[in-house]
């Protein structure tokens, strides 16, 4: 009966574990709660086995494998429910992967694939993200500077990708620029503020400079 119950233990805590790879937070906690209630029917259950005829009677309480069965679940379904869905194989990735995602980066030749390979490694990699951006924005090919514009959007909370998006206003490529609009347009940053009145005013692509403007006018309307 031991390995049984050992088997069965078993079973559970690699079910729970695959339950953070549930598609969203609703299904999480569906399979958690029909886990739970399995867990339950099967200490119940293990408290009212009949006992051998010349067993000796023992005090009816739980016993030490069954508190210890219970103790093991509960911290397996409460690492789980805490845990965001999904999220299990990013933070797994090794030094290693990591590397490789580099050397993909710098081996990919077309655009497109640099522009994956360059997503890829903010995602795995975004504590490095500004390097990261700032050298992918040294890119002479003027789609892989816009992808990494468009990546700066999510961590223009930095001062260095604030000054690349700064700088990438000047840049010669017009997707590029309103790409560095738009997330400088994100920021209540007086300089992105001055950055984009100068787009409006100078900048020699009409449709820029109206889609600056634009941003300008609503960023005063809002700090009215």
């Amino acid at each position: 009966m031991a390995s049984e119950k050992s088997r069965y233990l078993c079973v559970l805590l690699l079910t729970l574990s695959a339950c953070n790879s549930a598609p969203n937070k609703a299904d999480m906690q569906s399979w958690l709660e029909q886990i739970k209630q399995s867990v339950r029917s099967w200490i119940d259950g293990l408290s009212t086995e009949p006992q051998p005829e010349n067993a000796e009677k023992k005090p009816d309480k739980p016993d030490d494998a069954n508190l210890q069965a219970q103790a093991q679940i509960a911290g397996v379904v409460e690492n789980i429910a805490a845990a965001p869905p999904g999220n299990s194989g990013k933070d797994s990735l090794s030094g290693a992967d990591i590397a490789q995602l580099h050397n993909d980066y710098d081996k990919a030749i077309t655009a497109d694939d640099k522009r994956d390979a360059l997503v890829s490694l903010i995602e795995a990699d975004a504590n490095n993200a500004a390097t990261l951006l700032r050298d992918a924005y040294a890119d002479p090919d003027p789609e892989v500077r816009k992808e990494a514009v468009l990546q700066m959007h999510d961590f223009n909370n930095q001062a260095a990708v604030v000054d690349l998006l700064l700088k990438a206003l000047g840049d010669a490529e017009p997707s590029v620029v309103i790409e560095a609009v738009e997330g400088l347009a994100l920021l209540r940053d007086p300089r992105a503020v001055e950055g984009l009145k100068k787009v409006a005013a100078t900048h020699p692509d009409e449709q820029i400079r109206v889609v600056a403007q634009d941003y300008v006018d609503q960023l005063g309307q809002e700090g009215k």
